[in-house]
C-alpha cells in the first residue's frame, strides 16, 4: 500500500438517513477529490479482512499523512520476513521501519515486503485521490449515517492499475469494487470500501478505509 493505503469503516453504517435529492456521482468525486488535494493532512486507519492464508502485503494500519510527502504510524504487514504490527515512518520518499528483534528505527524498501510508500498516501497523482479521477462508473447510492455523520455514498467500480500502486494487487488489471462515503458539507471522504483480487486471484479481499482530521498538521523527521 501505500500505504499500505488504508481503515476505518462504512461497516459503521446505521442505516438510511432519509431520501436524499439525487446526486451527480462524478461531481461528487471530483470535490472529493479536490477536498483531499487541499488538505494537509489527514489521519486514517485501514483494515483488510477476507485475507488469504499466506498472504503478503500490508493487512491493515493507522497513522497520520501529511504533505508533501510525509506518514508516521504503524501498518500490519504479512509475510516476506516482516510480518505482525511495525512501525514505519516515511519523509522525502524514505522509508524506516522498527524491525522486529533490532533496535531502533531501520530504512527499508516497502516494496519488498509487498507495499509502497506510505508518504505518498495523500499525493495528488498517485494517492488515495488519483482513484477517483478515472472510474469505469459510478452511481449516487442515497445517504446513510456513519458514526453519526450523514454521508452522500457513491459506488463506483475503478480501473485496477491505480489501486494497486497504491494497496497492492495479486491482478494489476482487474478492476476493484468501491463504496465511498462523502461528507456533503465538506466534500471530505469519510469511509472507503475497496474489494478486489488484493492477494490472491481466486479469493477477492476487503480494505476498509476511514478518514479523520482532515487539515491537521503534524511534524515528522526521519527516525534519529
Amino acid at each position: 500500500m501505500t500505504a499500505g493505503c488504508l481503515a476505518v469503516a462504512a461497516a459503521g453504517c446505521g442505516g438510511g438517513a432519509g431520501k436524499a435529492k439525487p446526486a451527480d456521482p462524478l461531481a461528487l468525486l471530483r470535490q472529493a477529490k479536490a477536498a483531499i488535494d487541499s488538505t494537509t493532512g489527514v489521519h486514517f486507519v485501514l483494515a483488510g479482512s477476507r485475507i488469504p492464508s499466506g498472504a503478503q502485503g500490508v493487512t491493515g494500519g493507522e497513522g497520520d499523512a501529511v504533505r508533501p510527502d510525509a506518514f508516521q504510524g504503524s501498518l500490519t504487514v504479512s509475510g516476506a520476513g516482516l510480518s505482525g504490527t511495525v512501525k514505519v515512518t516515511s519523509v522525502g520518499h524514505v522509508v524506516w521501519a522498527k524491525l522486529p528483534l533490532l533496535p531502533g528505527f531501520h530504512k527499508i524498501n516497502p516494496a519488498d515486503y509487498g507495499f509502497g510508500d506510505p508518504g505518498q498516501f495523500i499525493n495528488a497523482d498517485t494517492g488515495l485521490a488519483s482513484l477517483l479521477t478515472t472510474p469505469t462508473s459510478a452511481a449516487y447510492d442515497g445517504q446513510a449515517r456513519v458514526d453519526g455523520v450523514v454521508l452522500d455514498r457513491v459506488k463506483a467500480q475503478l480501473p485496477g492499475p491505480p489501486v494497486a500502486a497504491l494497496l497492492g494487487s495479486a491482478d494489476s488489471q482487474a478492476p476493484l469494487a468501491a463504496e465511498l462515503g462523502i461528507d456533503p458539507a465538506t466534500h471530505q471522504i469519510r469511509s472507503v470500501v475497496l474489494t478486489g483480487p488484493f492477494f490472491s486471484t481466486q479469493q477477492p479481499s476487503t480494505f476498509t478505509l476511514t478518514l479523520s482530521r482532515y487539515g491537521e498538521s503534524i511534524h515528522v523527521s526521519a527516525p534519529g
